[in-house]
């Protein structure tokens, strides 16, 4: 059966309780003050639905979704909606940044269609037979009062998850058990795959692609140079980060990336700089002509789409990667 997907998360359980202007404000200030990212959802109706995306205590970005539209508010809007608006029924859900990203991609993705699942197996089998190999793709699924989002990867890496019920917030690499274990009477599922003119999964596809480049470069500098001179460059880009209150550090020779932008354009003016200061410490060392033909290999391996956003995002120096 074919049914509307409504918006993640907008289920308003039984036990939850309506909450004032002043108790929304207190939840608000807390996020802010513990640096808390993640998603709060303020339920003015089953349909009428305010979701503030925050990172590191701050609103990144904010979305009010009904049936008709998805509007994306400024700082101003939502502000002025939570005062006008009153009382909301109030959740907060503590989020990883990429579950936040993920978050808020399904959303710049609603109004598809979703079938209905009636049992854990056939919902395995959405999983397998909706999926595919060589393209990203998210899943989103909804039940009576809970929610949950799977994102499987390009390459058959690693999946992400997120499941939302009453009393449970599950953020994790992988399949969630979640999914496997639910009693509800139906699932509904819908899948989404990539479309370059969705903000978010621009976003993404940098992120992927400024990994593609960054641990690659790091693993072929360590060969040359030694574990010492590693170390070193691993101590200065964690400054660097400090420096710009950037979430993003190198462990074991490889990126671990925590930022979520919101914007591809900012995420990549993001990636450049971050990419520019590891370049200019390598090419101190190995010499320039070492790296370039080090990124050279690297992105002769991308695809062809991938070379192109390297070229319309200026992610790396003009005439360095490619001829």
């Amino acid at each position: 059966m074919i049914v509307a997907m409504p918006a993640i998360f907008s289920a308003i359980h039984p036990s939850e309780e309506i909450a004032s202007m002043f108790e929304i404000q207190t939840l608000i200030d807390s996020f802010h003050e513990s640096r808390q990212t993640g998603l709060v959802r303020l339920a003015y109706s089953p349909t009428e639905n305010l979701y503030l995306f925050f990172k590191r205590g701050d609103v990144l970005a904010s979305s009010f979704i009904t049936p008709d539209h998805t509007q994306a508010f400024t700082h101003a809007q939502w502000r002025e909606k939570i005062q006008s608006a009153g009382d909301a029924y109030l959740k907060p859900i503590p989020l990883s940044s990429f579950g936040l990203l993920l978050s808020g991609l399904s959303m710049q993705l609603q109004g598809a269609q979703a079938e209905e699942l009636s049992t854990p197996e056939k919902l395995s089998g959405f999983f397998n037979s909706k999926t595919r190999v060589m393209e990203p793709s998210l899943v989103q699924l909804n039940w009576r009062y809970s929610a949950g989002l799977v994102f499987f990867p390009e390459r058959k890496d690693t999946p992400h998850s997120i499941y939302v019920s009453s009393e449970t917030v599950l953020d994790v690499d992988g399949v969630s058990y979640a999914f496997d274990e639910w009693e509800d009477s139906k699932c509904e599922a819908s899948v989404y795959f990539p479309d370059s003119s969705v903000e978010l999964w621009q976003e993404y596809r940098l992120r992927r692609l400024f990994a593609d480049i960054c641990s690659p470069v790091l693993a072929r500098f360590e060969v040359l140079t030694g574990h010492a001179l590693m170390e070193s460059l691993v101590r200065l880009m964690m400054i660097f980060a400090s420096n710009h209150d950037l979430d993003i550090s190198i462990s074991s020779r490889s990126l671990v990336n925590r930022e979520v932008f919101f914007s591809a354009e900012i995420a990549a003016s993001t990636y450049r700089t971050f990419l520019s200061e590891i370049f200019e410490h390598c090419s101190a060392v190995i010499g320039p002509r070492l790296l370039a033909s080090t990124l050279r290999e690297i992105v002769t391996e991308l695809p062809a789409a991938d070379k192109d956003m390297i070229k319309s995002y200026r992610l790396l120096p003009k005439g360095i990667f490619y001829d």
